[in-house]
């Protein structure tokens, strides 16, 4: 289910659903689940809530938190999990293309430093981002 595109490669997916009290019961929450077919993992009731957790809240980006139907109308909110589905790059060229040297940054010493350590830096960040999207891979 796509229903955000602000992150680019990203797959969206509903985590979980809020029903608010006041224009729900749980069995009607229950009953509006089954008929669209969900099947909830658990099911928890807070003060102003009932909520049912659909995906366990593992392997996501990120979460964000929207209403299910217009508005309020319903009292639905939707928890939507946002997934990567691209793979990550395996290298700095991989991640930000063919780039070549140009003859200014050739010629001093103070700027090849800088590029060099920007250039570190971006490596180690792109190796942890491989290594953690690797690691969940396998859970």
């Amino acid at each position: 289910m796509e229903l955000l595109g602000w992150i680019p490669g990203a797959k969206t997916e509903v985590q979980s659903l809020w029903f608010h009290k006041s224009k729900w019961n749980m069995a009607s929450a229950r009953n509006w689940l089954k008929s669209k077919g969900y099947k909830p993992l658990t099911e928890e009731e807070t003060r102003n809530y009932y909520v049912f957790r659909i995906k366990e809240p593992v392997g996501y980006l990120e979460f964000r938190r929207i209403w299910f139907s217009p508005k309020e109308k319903r009292g639905i909110l939707a928890t939507i999990g946002i997934k990567r589905v691209e793979p990550l790059p395996e290298t700095l060229s991989d991640f930000f293309g063919e780039f070549e040297v140009h003859e200014e940054v050739a010629e001093n010493p103070k700027i090849q430093f800088r590029h060099l350590a920007v250039a570190t830096v971006l490596t180690i960040l792109i190796g942890v981002l491989i290594w953690k999207n690797q690691k969940k891979q396998k859970e």
